[in-house]
């Protein structure tokens, strides 16, 4: 008759099955904790009786080792359970670390057991005994001698039984019941324990019985959650009848509160309900069209933006403290409201009574008042009239964009050119934003319906009015109001244009406003004019409409006066027109005074607007650039003065004669030549004649010694030797990006940091280094170093982003060695030809084009591409484009930065599509902005290089910025 075996798997079972449902139960959360350490426990100890049933029944001695290897597992398992289980029964506070021990401890004995070849209870010497029970039943039990771990697993399971009879006796004050119970069970097993501990060492013929000692454990756990359950049970029925009772309350309610709720929700004011402890209860959807609001539900609302930085926490307490409503006009910023435009905000604040009849939250109700102001901001800016020039023009701009709320206001002025009407701009805003002024041609444009007596508006369908407009293109408008601007004889002299992208809505209640503006704009636009024909009469050449000497003495006391206040500096260029007189004396006067005229026009044409240029008498000009403080003028007077001299040098042609001018210019540095005004003219000339003395068309740089420029000079020499030496000289890279911003390649830079006077522009020594030799040195170093770099870029598994370009200057392209020690210094690094290419000027490419073709074909047959620098800038032809084998040409960056101009844009166009039709690669250079890339970018152009996309890096950086690309 089996019943050991049996009872064993019953037990088993048993366990296995409570463990279920106690994991089931705290997958719901019900006594989490405890049910899973309980679920463990008898997952553990179900594992150790179905092991022992199957023991016991074993008829192999392999077989009974394995099960006993495996019956140790299960008892490592049960330790930590059971500790996990206990402390969490008992709320032991160091549960957690006591688990953690117990389980490195288990882990302990699953080593040893595993090492053992009888497990961890045997030695060397054990064999398997059939046992006769009384009850006739017969299992199998494997004998022999103990070993020392068994003695240690019998003093882990009685240590474990000894803390958990403590930890039963600690909680008798709060639990006695729960106490006594554990400690009746710990007793039970502690007993099944020692007599199984008695059986192994042969006390007793029979089997141990602690795997079945976990059936009580199972049933005070069951009796337990029982008692627990039917708690909840009685609870759940109060719970429930009470909420009955709230339900039917709420649902009267319910109505009411949805009423409000819609009334809160679909106000078109901006509603925030704020409890009176600062947090937010409600806010509507109003309030997230207005505001660029962070705070949430629940939320400190004075701690989030914008609320904390309005400042209204000190008001919103007085209202709940007086329960006195409170409102404020606040100007309020973009960077706190929805859209890209600040708004005139009337902020009403108002307390909010409880059912307990106390100020217990407060609302703040948010009312765009924008328009209003607008018109009030605008009346009283027409009525003060404080702004000035351009500036008023701006401001009344920026009041009409306010006011009617449109995409772009701009105020334009009439103008006759050949007998056609063109308008030029005043002031232009897009989007509140100023932009650059611009001009056109009235007719065919939408600047034609500007030419009537009153106000005119077009409220859609402007761009199918006017299809080749490119304004409305370009930004999109479809709507207009234009208001005509008159003088004192009602004569129209401009218009105000009012554009939107959507349809303009009915204007009646600012339509007297617009008029009022367009009057005091009128008569604005008459007062500067008076005042421009005043001006232009005590102070304009009357030849060239240059300022006149006059003009140039009030400049300079101005200019001297600032530069002894804050230390400004300037620099004076005195000109004379080389052979003037000469053509003066043969020509006439009448061609003479065309000349200066021609003259004047170049040079308008060819400094910016911020440099002072004056006609001083007969063929004398004076120009005059400013400086910041602390800015090196040095490299910028010799550029400046030598692109003077070139923009002079070209021809005029005057009718059907050509006539070539020259230009002698003296240099002086404001104040460091001259303090005053009459020290400037004065040495200015002397400069002049200095100039003219050396040989005419030529500039020279006033010093009394004329030593000053050969000693820098030298200075920059010897620097640059030792620069050479003293490895001051370092690359930077300035990546090539293709139209989706991608790297196609870099080019590399030479940059030159010396320890005292800091980084020194290319500009500054580059010619220098020509002009004593030493850009042979300098030139193979780069290529050197680049061929260096490229290396080190593949040993660090950076991956292959296109060619390096080198910059060759002519004296080095000149050397009948070039092409040897380039692809030596290329083969030596180890690296793929391929890798490097070479950029050449037209002046290098030029000076000997049967060698440049062989120099060039030796380079691509080498497998070097090579790129023409600066196309456009030097004498560029078709012809040796055509039969020079280059692959690729640059863009100038003059080129690129004069794009807003038509005749370069269609320049640009030309260059991109001849190297299409070619089959040269075309890049881009001194791309900054975003809109010359778009440009570039239609004109068909696909490769890039600029500050728009990176600046030029040392080789650590630009290793980096490769990562992140």
């Amino acid at each position: 008759m089996s019943i050991i075996v049996p009872l064993y798997y019953l037990a088993a079972g048993t366990s296995l099955f409570f463990g279920i449902q106690a994991a089931l139960l705290a997958s719901y959360g019900y006594s989490r904790s405890l049910l899973t350490w309980f679920a463990l426990l008898c997952f553990a100890a179900g594992s150790f009786e179905f092991f022992y049933g199957i023991y016991y029944s074993s008829s192999s001695f392999e077989s009974s080792v394995q099960l006993l290897h495996l019956n140790t597992l299960a008892v490592a398992l049960c330790f930590p359970s059971f500790v996990g289980f206990i402390g969490t029964y008992t709320k032991c506070p160091f549960t957690r670390h006591t688990v953690i021990v117990v389980a490195l401890n288990s882990m302990l004995i699953l080593l040893v057991d595993w090492r053992s070849e009888v497990s961890i209870r045997f030695g060397s010497e054990a064999q398997l005994h059939l046992l006769e029970l009384p009850w006739g039943e017969t299992v199998s039990s494997i004998r022999g001698e103990a070993s020392l771990g068994r003695y240690y697993l019998h003093s882990c399971s009685l240590m474990l039984m000894l803390w958990s009879l403590w930890r039963a006796w600690s909680v008798r004050k709060t639990d006695s019941h729960r106490s006594y119970l554990l400690i009746a069970y710990l007793v039970v097993l502690l007993v099944s324990i020692l007599y199984s501990i008695a059986v192994e060492s042969g006390a007793f013929q029979s089997v141990g019985i602690t795997g079945l000692a976990f059936l009580p454990l199972i049933i005070l756990m069951v009796v337990s959650m029982a008692k627990d359950l039917r708690q909840l049970l009685v609870q759940y029925g109060v719970q429930r009848d009470q909420l009955q009772l709230e339900r039917s309350i709420s649902e009267m309610l319910k109505v009411d509160q949805e009423r409000l709720s819609q009334v809160v929700a679909q106000s078109p004011s901006s509603i925030h309900l704020i409890d009176s402890e600062g947090k937010l209860i409600q806010k509507n959807h109003a309030s997230r069209r207005l505001w660029r609001d962070f705070a949430e539900h629940g939320d400190s609302f004075f701690s989030k933006s914008p609320w904390k930085q309005l400042r209204l926490e000190e008001v919103c307490r007085e209202v709940v403290d007086t329960g006195k409503n409170q409102s404020q006009l606040l100007s309020v910023p973009s960077s706190m409201l929805q859209g890209d435009e600040g708004k005139w905000l009337n902020i009403l604040i108002f307390p909010i009574t409880g059912a307990d009849g106390f100020n217990d939250s407060f609302a703040i109700v948010s009312e765009d008042v924008t328009r209003q102001q607008s018109m009030e901001s605008a009346l009283k800016m027409v009525a003060a009239g404080t702004a000035q020039g351009a500036d008023f023009f701006i401001e009344i701009a920026q009041q009409l964009s306010i006011l009617v709320e449109s995409k772009a206001v701009y105020i334009a002025l009439f103008s006759e050119t050949e007998g056609k009407t063109h308008f030029y701009t005043k002031a232009f805003l897009v989007n509140g934003i100023a932009r650059e002024n611009f001009s056109g041609l009235t007719k065919s444009s939408h600047a034609q319906l500007a030419l009537q007596d009153s106000i005119s508006i077009y409220p859609a369908d402007l761009q199918a009015r006017f299809p080749g407009d490119q304004l409305l293109k370009a930004y999109e408008i479809d709507a207009a109001i234009m208001l005509p601007l008159e003088n004192e004889l009602s004569e129209q002299i401009g218009f105000l244009a009012i554009l939107d992208s959507g349809v303009l809505h009915s204007m009646d209640d600012v339509v007297p406003i617009l008029e009022i503006i367009a009057d005091r704009v009128g008569r604005e636009v008459q007062r500067l004019g008076a005042e421009e024909r005043i001006l232009r009469m005590a102070y304009e050449d009357y030849v060239t409409r240059l300022p006149n000497r006059s003009m140039l003495h009030d400049h300079l006391v101005e200019l001297v006066r600032l530069s002894a206040k804050n230390r400004r500096q300037a620099v004076g260029y005195f000109l004379d027109l080389d052979h003037f007189k000469t053509i003066n004396e043969a020509l006439g006067h009448d061609v003479g005074d065309e000349v200066l005229r021609k003259v004047a026009e170049r040079l308008k044409a060819y400094i910016s607007d911020d440099i002072f240029i004056a006609r001083v008498g007969g063929d004398e000009f004076v120009l005059i650039e400013s400086f910041a403080p602390e800015q090196d003028v040095s490299d910028a007077v010799c550029q400046r003065a030598t692109d003077i001299i070139q923009a002079l040098s070209q021809p005029l042609e005057l009718g059907d004669r050509i006539v070539s001018l020259g230009t002698s210019i003296g240099v002086l540095k404001i104040p460091e030549h001259a303090a005053n005004e009459l020290d400037i003219l004065r040495r200015g000339d002397s400069a002049l004649f200095k100039a003219k003395s050396e040989g005419r068309n030529r500039y020279e740089i006033y010093d009394p010694s004329m030593q000053a420029d050969v000693d820098e000079r030298l200075e920059v020499e010897r620097g640059l030797r030792l620069a050479i030496e003293a490895q001051q000289l370092e690359l930077y890279y300035q990546p090539k990006v293709n139209q989706q911003g991608q790297i196609v390649g870099a080019e590399a830079l030479v940059r030159w940091r010396h320890p005292v006077r800091g980084f020194i522009s290319p500009a500054s020594f580059i010619p220098v280094a020509e002009e004593t030799g030493l850009i042979h040195l300098i030139g193979d170093w780069i290529i050197e170093r680049a061929a260096d770099d490229i290396s080190r870029w593949e040993q660090q598994g950076i991956a292959d982003f296109g060619d390096v370009s080198i910059n060759i200057s002519a004296w080095q392209f000149a050397r009948p060695d070039f092409v040897r020690q380039m692809l030596g210094a290329i083969d030596k690094s180890k690296v793929k030809v391929e890798r490097v290419s070479v950029e050449v000027t037209e002046t290098a490419i030029l000076r000997d084009i049967g060698s440049t073709k062989v120099k060039l074909g030796l380079l691509k047959e080498a497998g070097i591409s090579v790129a023409l620098d600066d196309f456009g800038t030097g004498y560029s032809s078709l012809a040796y484009l055509k039969d020079l084998p280059l692959d690729a040409f640059k863009i100038d960056r003059a080129f690129v930065d004069d794009l807003d101009s038509k005749q370069t844009a269609g320049l640009v166009k030309s260059m991109i599509a001849i190297g299409g039709h070619m089959g040269l690669e075309v890049v881009a250079e001194g791309v900054e902005t975003q809109q010359q890339f778009e440009q570039l970018t239609q004109m068909g152009c696909k490769i890039f290089q600029g500050y728009l996309f990176a600046r030029p890096m040392p080789f650590g950086d630009f290793v980096e910025w490769l990562k992140k690309d």
